[in-house]
């Protein structure tokens, strides 16, 4: 198994020695859904794509509820999800109140089988003027990945929205760090 990545070029303000450096950046594959693992459960298993929809939607729905509730969630080889405060420090222990607790997020901690995995996989450089390839130079910011013109939201096919979405984002990041 193994990551495609490209390398990009960056402004790097901070640090020893900043300027314009190189650096590797992962070429996403297109985002999975929970119809897609539904779809290779089911394929994997003697349960049809409705039995697995329903307990992949009850998963969802039974995490939140438990995580919401402040409770932590371990699944197995994937990890563990847990509920934490965003507060202010404050002086007196008569002072923390409601009002010093700024929000609430969900961590995410990976299992340690799940961290060895990370270190075992590869990776392959891959062609950036390959379509579908989203590269951040100053080039992609007037034409798409491969020389074409960015296309308008409008004119976008439903297959290549995603792609179209993904170039526009990749012109925004790059025009950001520039600045």
């Amino acid at each position: 198994m193994s990551i495609a990545y490209v390398k990009v070029k960056r402004t790097i303000n901070v640090g020893d020695n900043p300027g314009e450096k190189f650096l590797a950046q992962i070429v996403r594959e297109q985002p999975v859904d929970l119809d897609l693992i539904a779809d290779q459960i089911s394929g994997a298993s003697t349960m049809s794509k409705a039995d697995v929809m329903g307990v992949l939607q009850q998963l969802q729905v039974q995490m939140s509820y438990h995580l919401l509730r402040g409770a932590t969630i371990h699944l197995g080889l994937l990890g563990t999800f847990s509920p934490s405060l965003r507060a202010r420090a404050m002086s007196t222990v008569d002072d923390v109140t409601v009002q010093s607790i700024k929000g609430l997020f969900i961590n995410f901690r990976s299992s340690t089988w799940l961290n060895k995995e990370v270190k075992n996989v590869g990776f392959r450089l891959v062609d950036p003027t390959i379509k579908g390839i989203q590269v951040q130079t100053a080039n992609a910011e007037s034409e798409g990945v491969g020389g074409e013109a960015m296309q308008e939201e409008s004119e976008a096919e439903p297959a290549s929205t995603e792609s179209t979405t993904s170039r526009r984002k990749t012109t925004a990041k790059t025009q950001e760090s520039e600045s």
